[in-house]
């Protein structure tokens, strides 16, 4: 199959300053080229049988694809051989790989230059994330009422998942988010699929496609291209350790309507 691409310099721009931020070679389908870049524009036919296991080939760099379903499902297949895709969800955009391919994992925790701080997991469902978490009560409830949405839970971690996304740690954060491109994304990976937030960590966390590619576009292999995000601000996270519960970051759900869901 053959489809038509374009390569060119994108400059994204703050609106009113009329500031140029970056400059950068992409390669995207003609058929989505974002009307807020200026661009300049070369048109190349690509075999696209001839991608790589990353998604790549040649001197293609990245896809930005619209996040229909005919790019959720080659997303999908870059995923499960391994690539490296960046997708949105109901809070911010997330960077994930196969959480059970290792050179995968190493290589979002080098785009993200991350220390130390573990990698979260999403899940299309709750019973999929039974098989690298373990629910207790607590956990149950918490799930029930705020799942599909932006809350992570902190769980006990079961021996399947690498010790490469949790650092080492015995503990896993998981959530199931409240976004049909996620979630068909995840569902058409297998069920899971790391969800970190697609920034170098440190810097702020991105709601739209374009301050992807600022921060990390040339690392990764596909950005799915679902405009903005709902909510624009992170996921809640809680710890739930036996009957107790810890704060560990609060999101777009407040301490407050947790707590309240559990008296």
């Amino acid at each position: 199959m053959f489809a038509k691409l374009i390569t060119f310099k994108a400059f994204a721009e703050i609106s009113l300053e009329k500031k140029i931020l970056s400059e950068r070679d992409i390669t995207i389908e003609e058929e989505h080229c974002d009307e807020d870049f200026r661009v300049h524009c070369s048109v190349q036919e690509v075999d696209m049988g001839s991608l790589s296991k990353n998604g790549r080939t040649g001197d293609l760099q990245m896809l930005i694809l619209k996040a229909d379903q005919q790019a959720v499902l080659r997303a999908a297949k870059v995923v499960l051989e391994g690539g490296i895709v960046v997708y949105p969800t109901d809070t911010v955009y997330g960077v994930g790989c196969n959480p059970f391919i290792e050179n995968a994992v190493r290589r979002i925790i080098d785009i993200k230059q991350r220390k130390k701080d573990p990698l979260p997991v999403l899940g299309s469902s709750r019973e999929d994330l039974e098989r690298i978490a373990q629910f207790n009560e607590i956990a149950d409830r918490l799930a029930s009422k705020f799942w599909p949405g932006p809350l992570t839970l902190v769980l006990e971690k079961k021996p399947p998942l690498s010790d490469a996304v949790t650092f080492g740690l015995p503990s896993v954060a998981v959530r199931v988010p409240n976004c049909d491109v996620a979630l068909r994304l995840i569902e058409a990976s297998g069920g899971l699929l790391v969800g970190t937030s697609a920034n170098i960590s440190g810097s702020g966390s991105c709601t739209n496609a374009r301050d992807v590619t600022d921060q990390i576009g040339e690392a990764v292999d596909i950005i799915l291209d679902g405009g903005e995000t709902i909510l624009k601000k992170e996921s809640s996270i809680v710890r739930v350790d036996d009957d107790r519960i810890q704060f560990l970051r609060c999101g777009a759900i407040s301490e407050y309507e947790i707590r309240s869901a559990l008296s």
